[in-house]
C-alpha cells in the first residue's frame, strides 16, 4: 500500500489542526489524526520515518499503526516542522536535531537555520536549500542558497559560495 499524507493548517478563526493519511491507489482516507496541541509552522510538511510506522507533523509524532500522538517536539522556530534522518534515530528540525529514543536535542546546527533538507538516497550527504521568507525580499542570492553537509556529523562538504569563488575567479578578466 502507497500513503501520502495531506495537512490541514490552523488558523485564528480555525478550532481544528489536522492531517490525512490517504492510500494512493484507491484514493481512500484511511487516518485521520488530530493534535492536541500543535505547534502551527508556518511552513509544515508532514513526514514519514523510514520505516513508515512514525508520522511527524506540525511538531507532533505519531504512531500510524495506534492512531496516537507519542511525542511533541518544542517549537523553537516559526517555520520548519522537521523531517526524518535516513538514519531512523533523529529528527531535524530547522537547527535541531531531536534523539527519537530519548526526545532530548542531541545538537544544534545553525548552518541548516531556515533551509529545506533533502538527503542523499544512500543517507550519507544532506542538501539544503534556503527557505523563502514570506514578505521578505531575498538579497541573499545564490551565494548561500544551496550547501552539503555530511549527514553524520552534519559538518559542511560544500557551498555555493566556495564554486562561485572558484569560477568568478576562473573567469575574471585581465
Amino acid at each position: 500500500m502507497i500513503r501520502i499524507l495531506t495537512w490541514f493548517h490552523c488558523t485564528s478563526y480555525c478550532d481544528y489542526c489536522l492531517f490525512q493519511i490517504y492510500d494512493v491507489e484507491t484514493r481512500q482516507v484511511i487516518q485521520t489524526l488530530k493534535p492536541q496541541v500543535s505547534n502551527q509552522y508556518l511552513k509544515n510538511r508532514a513526514t514519514f520515518n523510514p520505516t513508515n510506522e512514525i508520522v511527524l507533523s506540525d511538531g507532533v509524532l505519531w504512531d500510524v499503526n495506534a492512531g496516537k500522538e507519542i511525542h511533541k517536539l518544542d517549537k523553537l522556530n516559526q517555520n520548519i516542522s522537521g523531517i526524518f534522518h535516513p538514519n531512523g534515530l533523529e529528527i531535524v528540525a530547522n537547527t535541531e536535531v531531536w534523539d527519537l529514543r530519548t526526545f532530548h536535542l542531541l545538537r544544534t546546527v545553525p548552518t541548516l537555520d531556515q533551509c529545506n533538507l533533502l538527503f542523499s538516497p544512500d543517507g550519507t550527504t544532506i542538501y539544503t536549500s534556503t527557505v523563502e521568507q514570506d514578505g521578505e525580499e531575498q538579497d541573499n542570492g545564490l551565494e548561500s542558497s544551496f550547501r552539503t553537509l555530511d549527514a553524520y556529523d552534519y559538518s559542511p562538504i560544500g557551498k555555493a559560495e566556495e564554486w562561485l569563488k572558484k569560477t568568478r575567479t576562473r573567469f575574471k578578466k585581465p
